[in-house]
């Protein structure tokens, strides 16, 4: 049977598609804060937001009557036809965010207006009015929400820990420190002052939010066309991150998913940015009102470009415009870290006649490794072999990685990773986001053989995984943040591989470093017997030419 569901049942649906946690109404709060012309706003949070969230402002307040109206589901003064939906020039337009916290919380608001004595204090609880009074207060907003989902059980269950929920709130204020220096942003958790963000420049709210990012690593840039802005950070070539952590993409103000302006940005640096590597980048666009639908997703979190091509295009040359100008003074020594190949043990030298030819081949001399002949080394980075059909070249550093993950990941799921204790301990300083990271999986990451201390934004490192070479144990960890930050959840599940393929990575065998013929052979016998044929991250290990193709090319058929 088809019934209409009750009108309270219809709001609380609509409003767990605007509050899906305490990152969410901290979003929305503040946008209301920033629209109403707000100088200073103040966020606070107490066991991640899901006990209390608190967000004041300096803005030009509410009378009794608009807070009384503002709480009622679709009002708003941003909109008055339909028209006005493709012409948003503000954060808020829907009328849905405060009347659906209301709904699914307990709440106060006060608010006065300019020039007034009083401000009107209103309590509301699952959306009923329980009380009205009058208070002294300044001119602004504080709204106070408390017990996020109270009133939904089966929605309050699904919040995430404490911690996770705290970091999801952080990376929130991160977005709107960035997106607007001109106003002063202070954001305390659990009683502690995370940031106190006074009104600055870009370059100088990206030092406050990633502060192990240095400024003169970054380039400005300022692109117009027709009727597209765009300007902002971008990384130098050579400054990549593992992850796309640290992207922020703002289109019109408002910080959005926007995968393909990421790619754009991506794309802009061409062959200076590395398979599988993502720069830093802080990228405002900026275009007419009547040029993009910004009431695409209730959370405003995504936006709807009238033409994406160009507006990817754009983006894509904004970048690639100033990245060509580093290229060529920074791209090699920062980007690829090249150093030529160490000339400990050369193969052959080069013959200058037929008879050192002929000796040069003679000193090769086929030694078995199972069904696979070892012939020579290459420029301290392939294995030359043959089988009865085929020359194969093999990547030492990818096999040796492979190799390597295979050990680690035994050892891990044994819990027998060693760490090794650090006479010094390395000092190291990190954004609130990936300390509150550490923090979650603190006990996770010391299985892996990490130790360390944390004091404000400086960790300590004070033990490290024993395979993993000192000049590489700051560079791995916050790699390992990154990919723990982006899981979003306090276990590893997936990520636990790639933590691992990345810790084979760093202490494989480099291009450079000398190579024996004795450790060769072990790792053709080793790769053989476990039937290896990639390395962790997916690359081959092996280039097969096999003899009836040279037969072919040399026309010995």
């Amino acid at each position: 049977m088809i019934r209409k569901l009750p009108e309270e049942v219809v709001r609380k649906i609509a409003a767990g598609e605007v509050v899906v946690g305490a990152f969410s109404v901290v979003k929305e709060l503040v946008e209301n804060s920033l629209d109403a012309e707000s100088k200073r706003i103040d966020i606070e949070i107490i066991k991640g937001g899901k006990e209390y969230i608190r967000v004041s402002d300096n803005g030009i307040g509410m009378s009794e009557e608009e807070i009384l109206l503002a709480v009622k589901p679709h009002t708003t003064s941003k909109i008055y036809s339909v028209e006005d939906l493709y012409r948003i020039k503000t954060y808020g337009f829907r009328g849905e965010a405060l009347s659906s916290i209301v709904r699914v919380s307990r709440v106060v608001i006060t608010s006065g207006k300019e020039g007034s004595t009083y401000a009107s204090k209103v309590k509301i609880e699952g959306g009923e009015i329980l009380g009205i009074e009058k208070v002294h207060a300044s001119k602004g907003t504080t709204v106070e929400v408390r017990d996020l989902f109270f009133n939904i059980p089966a929605r309050r269950k699904f919040l995430k820990s404490a911690s996770i929920e705290a970091r999801m709130v952080t990376e929130t204020v991160q977005k709107f420190i960035l997106a607007k220096p001109e106003v002063h942003f202070t954001f305390k958790k659990d009683g502690k002052v995370v940031y106190n963000a006074i009104p600055s420049d870009l370059k100088a709210r990206l030092s406050v939010v990633m502060p192990d990012v240095k400024v003169r690593d970054m380039v400005e840039i300022s692109f117009e066309r027709r009727w597209i802005r765009i300007w902002g950070l971008i990384s130098k070539p050579g400054i990549w991150r593992k992850t796309r952590s640290g992207i922020y993409v703002f289109v019109n103000g408002r910080s959005v998913i926007s995968p393909e302006i990421i790619k754009a940005i991506e794309i802009g640096y061409g062959e200076a940015l590395p398979k599988g590597m993502h720069p830093v980048a802080v990228v405002f666009v900026e275009v007419p009102s009547d040029k993009i639908d910004v009431n695409v997703h209730p959370q405003k979190t995504e936006v709807k470009f009238s033409d994406v091509q160009f507006v990817e295009m754009s983006v894509r040359d904004a970048v690639r415009k100033y990245v060509s100008k580093t290229w060529k003074r920074d791209l090699l020594p920062r980007e690829t870290g090249y150093k030529e190949p160490k000339r400990t043990q050369a193969v052959f030298k080069e013959p200058t006649s037929l008879v050192e030819i002929k000796k040069s081949f003679s000193r090769v001399e086929p030694r078995e490794s199972g069904k696979w002949n070892f012939l020579m080394i290459l420029r301290d980075r392939y294995i030359l072999v043959e089988d009865e059909e085929s020359l194969l070249i093999i990547d030492y550093h990818a096999a040796h990685e492979r190799v390597i993950y295979e050990k680690l990941k035994e050892r891990f799921s044994k819990g027998e990773l060693e760490s090794t204790r650090l006479i010094i301990p390395i000092e190291m300083q990190l954004e609130n986001v990936l300390i509150d990271v550490a923090l979650e999986n603190k006990e996770q990451l010391e299985k892996f053989g990490f130790e360390f201390k944390i004091d404000g934004n400086s960790i300590s490192l004070e033990s490290i995984p024993s395979i993993l070479p000192v000049s590489n144990a700051t560079e791995s960890f916050k790699e390992i943040l990154d990919e723990l930050r982006l899981s979003k959840i306090a276990g590893f599940g997936d990520t636990i591989q790639k933590i691992l393929a990345d810790m084979a990575c760093k202490s494989a065998v480099k291009t450079g470093d000398r190579i024996d013929s004795s450790s060769a052979i072990e790792l053709l016998r080793i790769i053989e017997e476990k039937g290896i044929t990639s390395c962790p991250h997916g690359r081959p290990l092996v280039f097969r030419l096999s003899f009836s193709d040279l037969d072919k090319y040399f026309g010995r058929e």
